[in-house]
């Protein structure tokens, strides 16, 4: 050729890196998509494991709805819930993302995004 080869190493040049990018487009999919589906499942599962505790977790709520600092289990379970009864409504809460729990899970209280969701103040 005229141009003394440098058009055929331009187009092997592109090829090389369109391959390239669509090997790690594929190598990426590869690995994302195994996780997004273990996620999926989990979440689904936690879901079928809570399905009619959510009755459990009105009480819960509601006395962590009307104090705005952290209460613990034992004050929680003082309305007359039975442990495993408030167990499932804070299982419940918690997979929902409608209270927060201490590090040390001594304290549970309501998130913000609740008390906005019921148009009570929030700090």
């Amino acid at each position: 050729s005229s141009d003394g080869g440098w058009s055929e190493a331009i187009t092997h040049d592109r090829t090389w890196r369109f391959d390239a990018a669509a090997n790690a487009a594929f190598w990426e999919i590869l690995l994302v998509v195994p996780r997004l589906l273990f996620e999926g499942c989990r979440t689904l599962h936690g879901a079928s494991i809570l399905r009619g505790a959510a009755p459990f977790a009105a009480d819960p709520l509601q006395r962590l709805l009307q104090r705005d600092s952290g209460q613990t289990l034992d004050a929680l379970q003082q309305g007359g819930q039975d442990a495993l009864s408030l167990d499932r409504g804070i299982a419940y809460l918690l997979f929902y993302d409608w209270i927060g729990v201490s590090g040390d899970g001594s304290k549970v209280w309501a998130l913000s995004d609740t008390r906005k969701a019921f148009n009570l103040r929030v700090d």
